[in-house]
């Protein structure tokens, strides 16, 4: 009989580990179980009257590979698209005024000095403190610090509110001064060790030879799909069941025990309020943290209690369309992010029809804005009704006219982003060693090495393998 293994999640992470196993041994008999009726996790694309409405991520970075290595072996590689080359610029929010956001802020580090010394988003004494990076001495301490902490000690405090803690947090929807340093952007801290600075750093890195043209080939900013990103995920379900994987919508995973014949694990599985068992040799677990802390208690517990103490952030994507005539002028640029410090519900607004092609109808625009961060998170309090509110106020207050919507669209993510804190990467180590001395079990998810589409795909095809060579 063909060897039996589970997958626990039909998300990104688990759509990868199901395809690496059949990769690996297409002689597996794999079965994917997931609650919702469909694939994808957040990951979810919605055609609407010529509409095409991303409810959660809208593109992957290219420069990870996981995203653009498995669009290549799914034979999407002709679908991926680049955003709007002459739209290419973003802007911050700031003061209720919408201030272009300076070239050369790459990754939160600024490698062009002369751009950030012109922007209005700064004074001229916090442009002086930015530029005293290039003689702050390095910070010798071995111990993890917060990304709030580290970007104020090296550019100043003003430069982390109005330009960097935005930008990360249309990254992590959290809190920089909770943020960890060393589990969210460890090449700064590199940088300043190696190079004395964050700029220092990014000057040499430029001077390098071969770098330049390794990051214009290697990299191609964001990437998405022509149809939108569920095509990444109907292609990894079709090819996943022509290599004979079967999947179970609708199914809830309640337990994971030891089998009662001595090997594998037993599944108890709920679907359409009825119970029922399944054996297996081996299962990946790819769903939330808050989800997988329960079923790994009975067998092992330090992992589980890890796990639940992630932390998580609610958050709301409203999408809003309007005819294109109702704007004042047009939307050039592919959105903007808000500072913490402004106090506003909306954390970053997102022109769709801009940034990407064939996004809405001629004639029509539509935006999407993001509501919830880490402590500031009230608004998701209200109706859908009400984040609509939110948002048509949004674009009253930055641009100063009343929007007639086309179409308005609300998806909720609860608990959707983990949070990479202080103690993030121990925490991780101790799940990891704890799930080592468990054979046949592994996890899979954002909330262990990154949270984005690329690390979601890498930790679910990691899963497979470490599964595989248990097996």
């Amino acid at each position: 009989m063909k060897r039996r293994v589970a997958v626990i999640g039909a998300g990104v992470s688990g759509l990868a580990s199901a395809l690496r196993l059949h990769a690996i041994d297409p002689d597996l008999d794999v079965v994917v179980y997931e609650r919702a009726n469909r694939a994808g996790g957040k990951i979810l694309t919605e055609h609407i009257d010529g509409f095409t409405i991303e409810a959660g991520p809208d593109a992957f970075l290219a420069s990870k590979l996981g995203g653009v290595t498995l669009s290549h072996t799914l034979g999407l590689e002709r679908r991926l698209i680049s955003p709007i080359a002459e739209n290419r610029r973003a802007y911050v929010l700031s003061r209720n005024t919408l201030v272009p956001l300076p070239q050369g802020l790459t990754g939160l580090v600024p490698n062009e000095l002369r751009p950030m010394f012109r922007s209005p988003l700064l004074s001229p004494i916090g442009k002086a403190r930015l530029a005293m990076d290039l003689v702050i001495p390095p910070r010798r301490e071995v111990s993890d610090e917060s990304l709030a902490s580290f970007v104020s000690r090296r550019l100043g405090r003003e430069t982390y509110e109005r330009m960097i803690e935005p930008l990360l947090s249309g990254i992590y929807a959290g809190d920089g001064a909770k943020l960890s340093l060393a589990a969210t952007f460890p090449q700064l801290r590199a940088s300043e060790l190696t190079h004395g600075g964050i700029i220092k750093g990014a000057i040499a890195l430029r001077s390098e030879p071969g770098v330049r043209e390794a990051g214009r080939t290697a990299s191609r900013g964001f990437l998405s799909l022509d149809g939108g990103m569920s095509v990444l995920v109907d292609r990894a379900v079709e090819t996943a069941r022509c290599n004979g994987a079967r999947f179970g919508f609708g199914v809830t995973c309640t337990s994971i025990e030891r089998s009662a014949v001595g090997t594998g694990y037993r599944l108890t599985l709920v679907n359409d309020g009825q119970d029922s068992t399944e054996h297996v040799e081996g299962v990946v677990v790819a769903t939330p943290a808050w989800v997988v802390a329960p079923l790994l208690a009975p067998l092992a517990p330090a992992a589980s209690g890890e796990l639940a103490r992630i932390e998580h952030v609610s958050n709301a994507v409203i999408a809003i369309a309007f005819p294109q005539s109702q704007l004042p002028r047009a939307l050039d640029g592919y959105g903007y992010v808000v500072p913490r410090i402004e106090n506003r519900d909306v954390m970053a607004m997102t022109w769709m029809s801009s940034k990407w092609p064939n996004r809405a109808p001629d004639g029509q625009v539509v935006v999407r804005a993001f509501v919830g961060r880490a402590g500031q998170t009230s608004a998701l309090k209200g109706s859908d009704d009400f984040l609509v509110q939110v948002t048509l106020k949004e674009l009253r207050d930055v641009f100063g006219f009343d929007v007639t919507p086309t179409l308005t669209r609300v998806h909720r993510w609860d608990r959707g982003m983990p949070q990479y804190n202080m103690g993030h990467l121990d925490r991780v180590e101790r799940i990891e060693s704890s799930l080592a001395r468990i054979p046949g079990l592994e996890i899979a998810g954002n909330m262990l090495h990154g949270v984005g589409i690329p690390d979601c795909i890498v930790s679910g095809e990691l899963a497979a393998t470490n599964l595989l060579a248990d097996l």
